[in-house]
């Protein structure tokens, strides 16, 4: 469910054009503070020593859609590890992130997304949402280390915070959440609203694109196509017939709706890519979306798996939603979101402002 209709984690949007703020309820100032300070050893006649850090719970919210329940927690640190550089300290944060994982822990089917921030860090380190069962010590320790080994030196301050969210799921519930991106079993192939791309080239954004936007077109008999092309060049393919008019046949959606990698969805991904005038030898990338905006005249928005599903792109046109994750090997992939409302799991979209709602007013 990475999010349908869950709220997700506060991330910062230096880098996001339009964030959807609306199904955002990190911090809630109605809570209470619950404040818990790290374990200290107390010795009769000794003063203990005081916390490096405060963990407390930030916010909560359930929804009554469908009764699921986010609540967020905070680490903040106080001046006992100031100024001390991350690497010096490394046992000392594991030692941290297994207590308060353990504090802010669910039940294993339970999601959680854990976000370290520093001023000091371009971009926040993410442990995107999971299952309990897959988050641990190690999976958190593993990502800051991956970031101290990119040669970045930072030391502790009191501007430095951990965000840990538990989104309690209940059982029972008919939805495809998205709790799993990889393997064979991922949900992005089970949930009906993803337009899942399978692909042994360069070609998943071209591909999701275009079956994106057959969506957009309307279907016509053959005789009806037939009659609205008569006029075009004789050797003006299919899907640029398609481009222009935006009229299909139906047997040439079924072939593009197809989950298959057929050889029509090959065609129309390089004929879109040789239309926009984009390179077929390379992954193509977010960068390159524009070029298709401009020939099909349409927004291309993307909502970023690593982001918790926030809008990492967005424009000004009639609308087309991706979807991008990372395989298993660290690439970014692209797959095509069919039904907005379906994905986040609300019966309206508000395509100007990116919010999911329940009801029309």
């Amino acid at each position: 469910m990475i999010c349908d209709e869950i709220p997700h984690i506060d991330l910062p949007t230096d880098n996001i054009t339009h964030p959807n703020n609306q199904i955002s309820i990190l911090c809630n100032n109605d809570l209470p503070d619950i404040s818990v300070s790290a374990p200290s050893q107390r010795v009769a006649g000794i003063t203990p020593e005081p916390a490096p850090y405060i963990f407390r719970q930030s916010g909560q919210k359930t929804f009554s859609k469908n009764l699921t329940t986010e609540t967020t927690y905070r680490v903040k640190f106080t001046d006992v590890w100031k100024g001390k550089e991350l690497r010096d300290i490394f046992k000392d944060m594991q030692q941290m992130f297994e207590d308060v994982l353990t504090k802010a822990k669910g039940s294993e089917q339970d999601l959680s997304c854990v976000i370290v921030r520093h001023p000091e860090l371009n971009h926040p380190i993410v442990v995107p949402l999971d299952k309990w069962s897959n988050i641990n010590t190690n999976t958190v320790m593993t990502a800051v280390e991956n970031v101290l080994n990119s040669d970045h030196k930072f030391s502790l301050s009191d501007q430095m915070e951990v965000l840990i969210g538990n989104i309690s799921v209940p059982k029972g519930s008919g939805r495809v959440h998205i709790t799993q991106l990889k393997g064979p079993q991922n949900s992005i192939k089970s949930k009906p609203s993803i337009l899942s791309v399978a692909n042994d080239d360069h070609m998943c954004l071209a591909t999701a694109i275009g079956r994106c936007f057959v969506k957009l077109c309307k279907i016509a008999t053959l005789d009806e196509f037939k009659r609205i092309t008569k006029n075009d060049q004789p050797d003006m393919s299919a899907t640029m017939k398609m481009v222009k008019h935006r009229v299909i046949t139906k047997s040439y959606l079924s072939h593009i709706k197809s989950p298959t990698n057929n050889k029509y969805r090959k065609i129309m991904s390089r004929a879109l890519c040789a239309a926009a005038n984009v390179p077929m030898d390379r992954p193509l990338t977010i960068t390159d979306i524009q070029s298709f905006e401009d020939l099909l005249d349409v927004n291309i928005l993307v909502l970023l798996a690593r982001l918790g599903n926030k809008f990492c792109r967005v424009a000004n046109r009639s609308n087309i939603y991706l979807y991008l994750s990372e395989t298993e090997d660290g690439m970014g992939h692209f797959d095509g979101i069919g039904n907005i409302n379906g994905f986040f799991n609300y019966g309206y979209f508000c395509e100007t402002c990116l919010k999911p709602y329940k009801k029309y007013r």
